[in-house]
């Protein structure tokens, strides 16, 4: 599955240099963007901040932090895991 192969080659990664320099390669500046911008969505309703205070801070849509929202709750628990990690 192309999903587990590249698990594999970010797993390879040794730096947040490399991470950063995979990603700024594999995306265009949109999708990095939308990346980051989901990224921080998620981190912030996983810090119990409320989606529309995440709208204002973030001026992210209403139905993308609802997406979000919903990984949050009841996706595999990764993104509470990473939360908590740094």
């Amino acid at each position: 599955m192309a999903v587990e192969e590249l698990s594999e080659v970010f797993a390879l990664l040794e730096s947040t240099d490399e991470i950063r320099d995979s990603l700024q390669d594999l995306l265009t500046p949109d999708e990095l963007e939308r990346f980051v911008s989901r990224w921080r969505v998620m981190s912030l309703l996983t810090k119990g901040i409320n989606p529309s205070q995440v709208h204002e801070a973030t001026g992210v849509s209403r139905a993308t932090i609802g997406r979000a929202n919903r990984v949050v709750k009841y996706g595999t628990g990764i993104i509470e895991k990473l939360v908590r990690r740094r």
